[in-house]
């Protein structure tokens, strides 16, 4: 078994962090795919960005493979999920964090 690491922001450009639901997504749907023993998330560190860790059998699917693999199913999965992030400045207390919620 081989295994190949591809950083989570190249798959999933526009989720704010790996703790996302969209990866969970991404996690199960690729696990799913012949050659694919096993995929999971090596978490962000102070020096290096998340990744997903894709364990795979080579003789079932090639690293160009399992590569296309992990951008196609982060396009179907950003264009099926949407992501909106907002700066939102000056919410000291609860009551502004409530006001900014129902206008949003």
């Amino acid at each position: 078994m081989d295994k190949i690491k591809i950083d989570l922001d190249i798959v999933l450009p526009d989720i704010p962090n790996e703790k996302d639901e969209c990866v969970r997504r991404m996690v199960a749907a690729t696990e799913k795919r012949k050659g694919i023993e096993k995929v999971h998330i090596v978490p962000e560190t102070t020096t290096s960005k998340a990744k997903l860790c894709f364990h795979y059998n080579p003789d079932e699917i090639s690293i160009a493979e399992v590569q296309d693999l992990g951008k196609g199913v982060g396009v179907e999965i950003t264009k099926r999920y949407g992501h909106l992030l907002l700066e939102v400045k000056d919410v000291r207390h609860v009551r502004h964090a409530r006001i900014v919620e129902s206008s949003l």
